[in-house]
C-alpha cells in the first residue's frame, strides 16, 4: 500500500530547516532597520546643522550693524529692529524687544563654546562668530563697515 503526504519525521525536519531559515531573515532584516534608522538620524542632524548655519549667516549679512556685547552675546541691527543673538542652555536664540525669544537650534542639537569676538585689522573690522555643534566647530567672519 502506498502512502502519499509526509512523514511526522519529515514534517518536523522541514519546519527545522524553515525555522532557521527564518531566524536568519528576521535578523538580517532587523539590522537593516537598525542601519537605516541611523542613516535617517545622522541625516536629520546634518540638515539641522545646516539650518543653524544658514539661520546664523543670513542674520550676520543681513544686519546693518553688529556689535558684541560681550563674548556670548552679539547684538545685531536689522532694519529698525535690534537682534540679540544669546546662547541659553545648549539653545541659541534670537532675543527681540518686540517678540518672544525664537530658538534658532533644536532641543537635541546642542550648541557648545558660543563666542563672538571683534577684530580691526587695519581699515577692516571684523566680527568673528563661533560655536561647535555635535563636535564640529564653526567660524563666521564678517566684515562691518567702521
Amino acid at each position: 500500500m502506498k502512502h502519499f503526504g509526509f512523514t511526522l519525521i519529515e514534517c518536523l525536519i522541514y519546519l527545522a530547516i524553515f525555522g532557521v531559515f527564518m531566524s536568519g531573515l528576521i535578523v538580517v532584516l532587523g539590522n537593516l532597520n537598525y542601519r537605516l534608522v541611523e542613516r535617517e538620524r545622522d541625516f536629520i542632524a546634518l540638515r539641522d546643522q545646516q539650518f543653524i548655519f544658514d539661520k546664523v549667516e543670513w542674520l550676520l549679512n543681513a544686519a546693518n550693524t553688529i556689535s558684541v556685547v560681550d563674548p556670548s552675546t552679539l547684538e545685531l541691527l536689522h532694519e529698525s529692529e535690534t537682534l540679540q543673538l544669546v546662547l541659553t542652555s545648549g539653545r541659541l536664540y534670537i532675543l527681540s524687544t518686540n517678540r518672544a525669544p525664537v530658538p534658532i537650534s533644536s532641543a537635541y542639537m546642542a550648541i557648545e563654546d558660543f563666542a563672538a569676538t571683534e577684530e580691526t585689522a587695519g581699515s577692516d573690522k571684523r566680527v568673528i562668530v563661533s560655536y561647535t555643534m555635535k563636535d564640529k566647530t564653526v567660524l563666521h567672519h564678517i566684515y562691518v563697515p567702521l
